[in-house]
């Protein structure tokens, strides 16, 4: 029979090992056992920050055929009559012009159209001396014919029910150049004969601002709005699962 020598000592060790062990098994459990504070508590936001407005600078153009054609019917292409004597503040003077107008041309820039066009004359005097034969003279029959040049303009914008309104006026009725061939004077009666044409185109053309004020009003331009509005709905992709 074999005789356990194992000291008291090393059986006391043996005891207090485990009991040692679990206490640092116990210390570390406790070093994980944070106490940390709970979150704060928010609640989820449903909508977004205020923006800044969003500004769109869109060009814009119009098609403003049916007005110049409007004005087309309403300017004649021809006034006068160089038959046709009219009689000045002096009796013995007579005056007479006849004159034709080129096609309006159109343009826009900015807000502003712009409808001009070339009028071609010609006039002739007559003068009845007290104790002589009557004497004329004429210009543009035999020679050049003097030309002038008018020019109407629209200033244009857009009303809040998206509707577009002109103020037009008559911006220019002048002779073509300063030369001597557009202007009738005619000699040696010393008769302005270029001032009456201007005048009587003048005339002519302010009677028709209201017509092409009405005709401006009535292009339909909400449309072209419209389909823009609808384009700008559409979302519009940014990246994946991005619009």
């Amino acid at each position: 029979m074999r005789e356990d020598i194992t000291s008291p000592v090393s059986r006391a060790f043996q005891v207090i090992a485990p009991a040692i062990a679990a206490i640092a098994l116990t210390g570390c459990d406790a070093k994980l056992d944070v106490d940390a504070p709970a979150p704060a508590m928010m609640a989820d936001m449903d909508t977004l920050p205020p923006l800044p407005t969003s500004t769109l600078d869109i060009p814009l153009t119009y098609d403003l055929t049916p007005v110049v054609r409007e004005v087309e019917k309403a300017v004649p292409k021809k006034f006068g009559n160089l038959a046709e004597r009219k009689q000045l503040s002096n009796k013995r003077i007579h005056v007479a012009y006849e004159a034709r107008r080129e096609p309006f041309a159109v343009s826009l820039t900015g807000q502003t159209a712009h409808i001009a066009s070339v009028v071609h004359y010609k006039g002739r005097g007559w003068y009845d001396p007290p104790l002589a034969p009557e004497i004329s003279s004429s210009c543009g029959v035999n020679d050049a014919e003097p030309r002038a040049r008018i020019a109407l303009a629209a200033d244009l914008r857009i009303t809040r029910d998206w509707k577009l309104r002109s103020r037009t006026r008559v911006s220019a009725v002048q002779p073509y150049t300063d030369q001597t061939r557009d202007q009738c004077r005619v000699t040696p009666l010393k008769i302005d004969v270029t001032q009456r044409v201007l005048n009587a185109t003048r005339g002519a053309l302010e009677e028709q601002r209201p017509m092409i004020d009405r005709k401006i009003a009535s292009l339909d331009i909400r449309k072209r709005f419209e389909s823009w509005w609808h384009l700008l709905e559409r979302p519009i992709p940014l990246a994946d699962s991005v619009w």
